[in-house]
């Protein structure tokens, strides 16, 4: 028998010391833009804990009236600009905490006292690269299981360069050269990208020292010399002295730093046995201090484990001739034999696929790469005809750009563009999306790899408009499934405005595409519009319909009363679902849990870790590497859609990513969602904003 077990472990509460309860009062403001911050400082005032619930402030430490009103007095003295707000700060001897208040004071409160202790058991998984070393961090976080309150501890790595970010800029003469590098905190673990350089130490000392931290922070403040970058990190803003920052190579710009890509992704990723060995070495010696219980696992509570099976997903797809089969790795041979299940108006009574080849490799293979692509679509049903050939040198925008307008001229309804290397991906889209022809990027070493060619025939056929397969039977819960995604980005000269690029897409509840509708233009602040929203559920389309709506990531602002506010007018019902990419939990399997780590393994495509009614972990898909650790997602529902309703509409979706023959992570009604709408904002866009092609396969 396979076990299901999660890094999240039930807090033991009953050691917890007596805890009270406060309530800021804040004139004009919002209590919930202090709360963190004003538990940070009291923590630091009064050395005890102090934990922001989102309503209330929870401590354990017993303190007066008197001496509250003292720091409260201190605090508008010291920090005007943030606590002018504050009117008091009164306690509520009747509050109870929830269950998830709980979990915040375990995980934001208690596990503090033990980071000093945790960073030094992960200081020996610890790997050298000379220049750089990759680190294992963890992270401690609030959940709440069943209405137990829980920790989740996982572990992440991290490249770090050994010289720090102020050694990083000794050796180069412009200090925004540190801008759209990550950093790190060295005394806290927070992390983000630089997006200023907001002047020298020299002016901003005495400001850094009243915010600082903790006595580690003040000292390198002090011993600094003043013409010390001071750089602003994050979209919120924090401003650091680069002596305390650590600079973390994402691997987009590995190379600079002459590190093994290859190397360094290995190291960085983690198999179960393990990640589970270092979560469990963190996990006993929690334990030991009775902070936390045992993990939890379906041995011990098998209620809030499920599976696929459970959630009634069946991984089946139906093809042109009805035929219904598994959608595995065969699906290309399966579609060969019993059809699309439809093809593109434009191509279904025998017009071929015009084609056009832009060729930057003047590679060999690359004809015989066409020659093979060319007969495998048209096993298919769809002629391929290639009407234009040209090459392109030097790599520079205005020869790729003339080649593209010669194929276009040629009226192609595909561009097959062969590159050496993918730097050349943003320009070659953009100048083919713009255009409204559809386009493959093809790597030279794509071209040697026997096992791409089925996922470029599903990409060429996805994005010229034709649906190679549907889902085995429709939803039974919705009559319409879209995915929704906004983007955003500060306008340059515009204090205060925001460019906004927001992407849906809108399928069929048999999971057939129907169209994409993007939205890009620029708005005042971070609250969208209600117009925004409600042009992208038009009442023509919508009106009296039951729609699963799939968020990638959270909901923000207004956005679901917005939403659930126009779906009442137009007699329609909304079904909100948050699908989480970052920040779960994983999920492991083992046969025979007293193995040990070595007996850990990845879960089931499906295994699901079920939170409450409304809430859920669920494992995908399996990792593209046999030595990574699947990341789970985590979904959310609102309404009257359950758990498990809301599980299978993001499940079944998976089935229906016709870039690969590999199910994607994401359904398909969020997945690339993000990019699409990033590309957007960078002008990479169709010239149809609204339109029935997959333009982003």
């Amino acid at each position: 028998m396979t076990y299901a077990f999660a890094e999240v472990f039930p807090l033991q509460t009953e050691t917890f010391p007596p805890l009270q309860a406060f309530r800021p009062i804040v004139r004009g403001f919002e209590e919930q833009l202090i709360g963190g911050k004003l538990a940070y400082h009291l923590s630091r005032t009064t050395g005890g804990h102090w934990v922001w619930t989102g309503d209330h402030l929870l401590t354990d430490c017993p303190i007066s009236r008197h001496e509250l009103t003292g720091l409260l007095s201190e605090l508008w003295h010291s920090h005007p600009e943030v606590y002018g707000h504050l009117e008091d700060i009164r306690q509520n001897p009747d509050y109870r905490p929830s269950p998830i208040a709980l979990a915040k004071v375990g995980a934001f409160g208690f596990s503090k006292d033990y980071t000093k202790m945790i960073r030094t058991i992960l200081s020996k998984e610890r790997s050298d690269f000379g220049s750089v070393y990759v680190d294992r961090v963890h992270n401690i976080a609030p959940l709440v299981v069943k209405g137990t309150p829980c920790l989740s501890i996982s572990v992440s790595s991290h490249i770090v360069l050994k010289d720090d970010a102020y050694e990083y800029l000794r050796t180069r003469p412009d200090p925004s050269e540190i801008k759209g590098k990550w950093v790190r905190d060295k005394y806290s673990g927070f992390k983000g990208e630089v997006v200023d350089v907001v002047g020298s130490l020299e002016r901003h000392r005495e400001r850094l020292l009243s915010l600082a931290t903790n006595e580690s922070t003040r000292e390198a403040l002090r011993k600094s010399s003043d013409n010390v970058p001071v750089v602003r990190v994050g979209r919120e803003g924090y401003d650091y002295a680069v002596t305390c920052l650590d600079i973390i190579l994402r691997m987009e710009y590995i190379d600079e730093f002459g590190i093994d890509a290859s190397r360094a992704q290995r190291v960085l990723r983690i198999a179960p046995p393990d990640r589970w060995r270092i979560v469990l070495g963190i996990a006993r010696y929690l334990r030991m201090e009775r902070l936390i219980r045992w993990e939890c696992g379906s041995y011990r509570q098998p209620d809030v484990f499920l599976g696929l099976s459970s959630l009634g997903v069946r991984p089946n797809v139906r093809l042109g001739d009805g035929k219904v089969v598994p959608h595995d790795t065969r699906i290309l041979h399966h579609l060969k034999e019993h059809g699309l299940y439809r093809v593109a108006p434009e191509f279904s009574q025998g017009s071929p696929i015009r084609v056009g080849i832009l060729d930057s490799t003047r590679e060999p293979s690359v004809q015989d790469f066409v020659k093979r692509l060319e007969h495998e679509v048209t096993s298919l049903g769809i002629r391929f005809q290639v009407t234009g050939e040209q090459y392109v040198t030097g790599g520079s925008r205005y020869n790729l750009e003339h080649a593209i307008d010669k194929l276009s001229a040629d009226g192609v309804d595909l561009a097959l563009g062969f590159f050496h290397s993918g730097h050349d991906y943003y320009q070659f889209k953009q100048l083919t999306v713009g255009r409204g022809i559809a386009s493959q990027f093809v790597l030279a070493d794509t071209m040697r790899n026997r096992y791409a060619m089925p996922n470029v025939v599903l990409g060429i056929v996805g994005k010229t408009g034709s649906i190679p397969y549907v889902l085995e039977k429709p939803l039974e819960y919705a009559d319409v499934v879209v995915g929704i995604d906004i983007a955003r980005r500060p306008k340059e000269r515009l204090d205060g405005s925001v460019n906004v690029a927001a992407v849906a897409r809108i399928y069929l509840s048999n999971g057939e595409f129907v169209k994409y509708v993007l939205h890009d233009e620029p708005i005042d602040g971070e609250t969208l519009p209600p117009e925004l929203l409600q042009n992208m559920f038009p009442s023509s389309e919508f009106g009296g319909k039951r729609v699963v709506i799939h968020r990638d990531g959270l909901w923000r602002g207004k956005e679901k009363r917005i939403l659930v506010d126009w779906a009442e007018e137009i007699g329609a019902t909304f079904h909100l679902v948050e699908v989480i990419k970052s920040g779960a939990p994983r999920l492991y399997s083992c046969r025979s849990f007293e193995r040990g780590p070595d007996g850990v393994g990845q879960p089931e495509k499906g295994t699901t870790l079920k939170l409450s009614p409304r809430e859920a972990i669920i494992a995908s898909t399996p990792p593209s590497s046999d030595n990574a650790t699947t990341r789970p997602l985590r979904i959310r529902t609102e309404s009257s859609l359950t758990i498990e309703e809301a599980l299978h509409s993001v499940m079944s979706m998976t089935l229906l990513h016709y870039g690969s023959v590999r199910q994607p992570r994401l359904p398909v009604t969020v997945h690339y969602s993000d990019e699409i709408a990033g590309l957007a904002l960078m002008g990479v866009k169709p010239r149809d904003l609204v339109g029935k092609k997959l333009y982003w396969l």
